[in-house]
Parts: C-alpha cells; sequence; structure tokens
C-alpha cells in the first residue's frame, strides 16, 4: 500500500496500519519502514511521531537490522526531540 505498485492503490494510511501490526509481531523490516514514516509523517495520513519512530528503530537495530541502524544514526546527526544530536566524526 505505501508504494502502490503491481495493481494495488497507494494507501498511506492502510500502509501505516498494516506495518504496526507486523512491527508489534517483531517483523525488523516492519519496524525500520515504519521507523521512516514515523520520523517525517505521511501529510493527510501519519503525523510524525519521532518518539516511536526512534524505539522502533532502536528495537530493530538491537536485532541486527542494518537499515535501522542508519535511520538511528540519522536521528543522532540530526538531533530530533529526545535524541540528542552526536557529532559522529
Amino acid at each position: 500500500y505505501y508504494y502502490g505498485a503491481r495493481g494495488v492503490e497507494r494507501d498511506l494510511t492502510k500502509a501505516h496500519q498494516l506495518l504496526a501490526i507486523a512491527a508489534a509481531k517483531g517483523d525488523l523490516s516492519s519496524m525500520t519502514s515504519l521507523g521512516h514514516i514515523l520520523l517525517k509523517g505521511v501529510p493527510g495520513a501519519v503525523e510524525p511521531d519521532p518518539y516511536h519512530a526512534y524505539t522502533n528503530f532502536t528495537a530493530a537495530a538491537a536485532a541486527g537490522n542494518a537499515a535501522a541502524n542508519n535511520g538511528l544514526g540519522y536521528m543522532y546527526l540530526i538531533g530530533y526531540p529526545g535524541v540528542v544530536a552526536q557529532d559522529l566524526n
């Protein structure tokens, strides 16, 4: 639903709902994708929620998901509310 590919109409609200269900069941890829959606939000569908983006990235990264580590790194670099920007040099 997120991309609207292969004949499926794009529905960002539905994509968010399904990713949240899969993430709650421990799917690392879904945790990471949900983190990306929550980080900046989706206009008209999902409000930004950096705290829950962080918790999803952290859980997936702890289990070894490289893309989640990338999301965490971005949050640390930029410094989102509740996440202190760090000099990564």
